[in-house]
């Protein structure tokens, strides 16, 4: 499971299009937009705690700030379309207050849309998948005539911002800034005033897994992100303390089950 809040993907000019297959990818949100365009077999997607399906020739629009996840439903392949809000201003202007339904489910329309992901993928290729080597006026066409097309076919609807959706971020940033501490469902729950029992049921809803499921996995990739670092100097036994393991063992065990549900 990837960090719940992908700070990268909301630099105000950020761009990427990249395929992947038969993979889970973890409850995560950002700012940016996200497009996924199931090319094959199919996939199951959540978004704010709501179960999709996502079959061939079907598009998941994720808007700004939404939990969102999914879990392999056998061999697949997709393509997955991210950039920054800022390029969606245009979007807003002339559609104040709408946005598009989750799931795109026209899917003879919906191949021509395909042509287009697919050649833009090939051009993002040949940038050497460098959005900054592609001229901001050129993205921002893209990006245009991409929103342009979904409009042509599918209605939008109201922009509705989602209180328990809000309390799931909040929850995803605390965790995120205190995971280092000894952090507990009781202690986490008590912070957001909620009885122990009624959090785990809607943070397992929202976010896909249980609490110590999802923080031990932040854990684990801020470790493994730190041991990748060339001038770490620190040992594995004090990296593993430093983000909030109390043992190596928990450590070890820990890492295997994520290896396990992947």
């Amino acid at each position: 499971m990837s960090s719940f809040y992908e700070t990268e993907a909301d630099r105000n000019d950020y761009m990427l299009i990249f395929p992947f297959t038969s993979s889970s990818v973890g409850a995560h949100f950002h700012k940016s937009l996200e497009f996924v365009y199931c090319l094959e077999g199919k996939t199951e997607f959540f978004i704010d705690g709501t179960r999709y399906v996502l079959n061939k020739d079907e598009i998941y629009a994720v808007p700004s700030y939404s939990v969102h996840y999914n879990k392999n439903l056998g061999e697949n392949k997709i393509l997955s379309f991210v950039f920054a809000h800022n390029y969606f201003h245009d979007f807003e202007k002339s559609y104040p207050n709408l946005i598009f339904p989750p799931i795109l489910t026209n899917q003879e329309s919906n191949r021509k849309i395909r042509d287009f992901l697919e050649d833009f993928f090939h051009f993002f290729v040949k940038n050497d998948y460098n959005y900054q080597n592609i001229p901001f006026l050129k993205r921002q066409a893209i990006i245009n005539e991409f929103l342009y097309e979904l409009v042509k076919i599918y209605p939008l609807e109201p922009l509705n911002n989602k209180k328990l959706n809000n309390v799931i971020l909040d929850i995803l940033t605390y965790i995120n800034l205190h995971y280092k501490e000894q952090l507990t469902v009781n202690i986490v729950a008590d912070h957001f005033g909620y009885c122990p029992q009624y959090f785990s049921e809607i943070f397992n809803k929202h976010v896909g897994c249980n609490f110590n499921t999802y923080i031990n996995n932040i854990r684990i990739e801020n470790v493994l992100n730190e041991l990748k670092n060339p001038n770490n100097k620190k040992t594995l036994t004090s990296i593993v303390f430093d983000h909030g393991f109390n043992s190596l063992a928990t450590f070890y065990r820990a890492l295997n089950r994520k290896k396990e549900n992947h």
